[in-house]
């Protein structure tokens, strides 16, 4: 493989491992796919300095993806840890898109933590900065992926008026970018809100569109 397949190698190998690990796939078998991405981008030597900075970007995407298996598997000690050097790289890369997704990560394992302010602060960045890329496919994924998470938080607060609401957005945002694992997700939280909300109707409704998109993105891994 020349330097380019070997990226493109690399990105689908973590596109791979972000569907399957939030379908709570085999996860042991996500980690291996992440050390290969990593064996890979290690083995990339004097390459021109647009490969290099894909690199790094990569390798911080690799470094998320490992964080988030870690994480489901429940081995989380290190995560926020290794988010920040996600974010050094995503930095170093220079990718505004790498940033942002390195910003959600970061967020996430801070709430995880229990440190939710600081969590908001990394959510915020992306939400003003992602305003100068309104049509970036990739940034708005993060977008989409980002309101997931608050309206988790929205939820957890009882906010459950808010949290449909943010969860709406979220639909329409990752509709537009074709992130079917990631609407699965927001209508898989929107069942969990409307069961809140003692509201049986809505709530299987939003696990059938749950359990429809999470078919539609297995056959994408076919």
């Amino acid at each position: 493989m020349n330097s380019e397949e070997m990226l493109e190698r690399v990105e689908a190998l973590l596109r791979q491992c972000d569907i399957r690990c939030r379908l709570s796939d085999d996860l042991e078998s996500r980690l291996k796919e992440c050390e290969e991405a990593r064996h890979l981008l290690d083995s990339l030597k004097g390459v021109s300095q647009v490969i290099a900075m894909r690199r790094l970007a990569l390798l911080s995407q690799c470094i998320i993806q490992e964080s988030f298996v870690l994480d489901a598997l429940g081995l989380s000690e290190k995560n926020i840890e290794l988010a920040k050097e996600a974010l050094n790289l995503a930095k170093d890369s220079k990718d505004p898109v790498q940033i942002a997704r390195a910003h959600l990560c970061l967020g996430i394992h801070l709430l995880n933590s229990g440190e939710l302010l600081d969590a908001e602060s990394y959510w915020v960045k992306i939400l003003l900065e992602a305003e100068e890329y309104s049509t970036d496919t990739r940034m708005q994924k993060v977008v989409g992926r980002t309101l997931i998470v608050r309206g988790h938080v929205s939820n957890a607060k009882g906010l459950f008026a808010q949290a449909i609401e943010i969860l709406d957005d979220a639909i329409q945002t990752l509709e537009l970018v074709g992130d079917k694992i990631g609407i699965a997700e927001a209508y898989e939280l929107m069942s969990k809100v409307y069961h809140n909300l003692n509201d049986p109707v809505s709530t299987d409704c939003c696990l059938k569109r749950a359990d429809e998109f999470k078919e539609m993105a297995k056959s994408d891994l076919a």
